[in-house]
């Protein structure tokens, strides 16, 4: 299961599994945290949208999209 934090606007997430993926909007882009199992550690999987300010996410899991609100650049 993949999570979304972001520091603007309360969001719930629901499900019977423990996510094994974290995406993280920050100042500098999205930071993908990854991990095998619920006790492993979280690992720096990937960034993405480098030096864009990263104000929502969102992950539509149907179909696996991710939508980023930007600070100054839209969605």
């Amino acid at each position: 299961m993949t999570t979304c934090l972001a520091p603007n606007g309360p969001m719930v997430y629901r499900d019977d599994a423990a996510p094994t993926r974290l995406l993280v909007g920050t100042t500098n882009g999205i930071v993908c945290l990854e991990r095998a199992s619920a006790n492993a550690p979280w690992r720096p999987a990937d960034r993405l949208l480098e030096a864009r300010h990263i104000s929502t996410l969102l992950f539509e899991p149907r179909r696996g999209g991710l939508f980023a609100g930007v600070h100054n650049g839209g969605l």
